[in-house]
């Protein structure tokens, strides 16, 4: 089978889980002994940086890139809102990708046309003129949630105002576009059901984030319970909302019940609003990490305050995989096929964050019980063997009718 695989921002290095999430579809189907080209935009805050792509990457996905700016426009935001158009989007539509996108189509025959993400809609005509493949759209999230929610949980009322005007024309925008695809695959069954209810008449298929290579995932004995830590891309707004409502409203009564727990927070693109955590009282910023699984191993137990998002959250699943105690917000943990209690633990408020504290904090025959658990979760329901197997399949099915 032959895949042109479309990507908003590259593969790799996998700096964030929307990277991991991409390369874990590249890497299975190359496996697989598919053919794989690899064509994507990079930005200004998404670099090209060949030197840490993996060589044989780049030589069997003959991954190219192309620039386009996507900073935002006060005018340009302006005309989409004029014109009824969602700004989140237009802002990837370029009409140099356009040109390259119609060379590679006119010189090569390809069987699947896969969209990484809603982002890469706009490149859905170009395909429909100069090629007879099946276009496939991966959605990573339901992208007009995402907003929502950050509009729900703004303070100031002018930027809640402008939120919500992005998640109206961004709604308007996912749903009117849901049957211009031949299939769609989303990463949660709840992300499924939305679409669902939105009107999505095309053949779909749920194939959530499976860490590569489970079996090779260093998982050690999580039995400590003096740190507890974060980590996640902050140029990711709900990883950024989510540790700043946990350090500002829930950690001072953490530490009242536990005055020797420290807070170990990690992740790229650190703004100020997280370095100066640095200086809040048993919480250190440890900025961008070289390793993430290793700063993972290095700590006790996982926390995921997060308060908006749709989709699934990679980090919980690679965690999981290394056998990562987890107390996480049900917003964190959605999309995850787990018990509460058996594999993570679910708080949404102080009351709920001490006592999931307390209960892993007592007791090394909890933290081992949902340490072992969420490890066997993984490598039942989340091996990339049977998600590629699920996707070739889909595309089979796609292909036949």
């Amino acid at each position: 089978m032959r895949v042109l695989q479309l990507c908003h921002k590259p593969p790799y290095p996998a700096v964030d889980g929307g990277c991991l999430a991409m390369g874990a579809i590249t890497e299975g189907l190359l496996s697989q002994k598919h053919e794989v080209k690899i064509l994507t935009i990079v930005t200004s805050k998404h670099p090209f940086l060949k030197d840490q792509i993996p060589a044989d990457i780049i030589q069997y996905s003959k991954l190219e890139a192309i620039m386009i700016d996507t900073n935002p426009n006060p005018i340009d935001a302006l005309k989409t809102s004029l014109f009824n158009q969602s700004y989140n989007v237009t802002r990837f539509d370029s009409q140099v990708f356009h040109k390259r996108l119609k060379q590679i189509l006119e010189g090569d025959n390809f069987d699947i046309v896969h969209l990484e993400s809603l982002f890469m809609t706009p490149y859905v005509p170009t395909i429909r003129k100069y090629s007879t493949a099946k276009i496939v759209m991966r959605s990573h999230n339901v992208e007009h949630q995402l907003w929502l929610e950050k509009s729900k949980n703004e303070a100031n009322i002018l930027k809640k105002i402008y939120f919500k005007h992005l998640a109206s024309s961004l709604k308007k925008y996912e749903i009117r576009h849901l049957n211009n695809y031949d299939g769609l695959i989303t990463i949660s069954n709840l992300d499924q059901t939305i679409f669902n209810k939105s009107g999505c008449s095309i053949p779909q298929i749920t194939i959530p984030f499976a860490p590569l290579n489970i079996e090779k995932h260093e998982k050690k004995a999580h039995i400590g319970n003096k740190s507890i830590f974060f980590i996640g891309s902050f140029d990711w707004q709900p990883n950024l909302e989510g540790i700043l409502w946990f350090a500002e409203k829930i950690w001072p009564h953490i530490l009242i019940a536990f005055p020797n727990l420290e807070l170990i927070i990690a992740g790229r693109k650190t703004p100020q609003s997280i370095k100066k955590l640095d200086q809040t009282l048993n919480i250190t910023v440890a900025g961008e990490v070289k390793n993430a699984q290793d700063f993972m191993n290095d700590n006790d137990i996982m926390i995921v305050p997060l308060l908006s998002g749709s989709g699934l959250r990679i980090k919980v699943i690679e965690a999981m995989a290394l056998g990562i105690p987890i107390i996480s917000t049900q917003k964190g943990a959605e999309g995850i096929d787990y018990k509460d209690g058996k594999h993570l633990m679910v708080a949404n408020s102080v009351e709920e964050f001490i006592i999931a504290f307390n209960d892993l904090i007592a007791s090394e025959i909890k933290r081992k019980e949902i340490s072992q658990n969420a490890f066997e979760l993984v490598e039942r329901n989340y091996n990339n063997e049977n998600n590629t197997n699920k996707l070739v399949s889909f595309y089979q099915q796609l292909l036949q009718s």
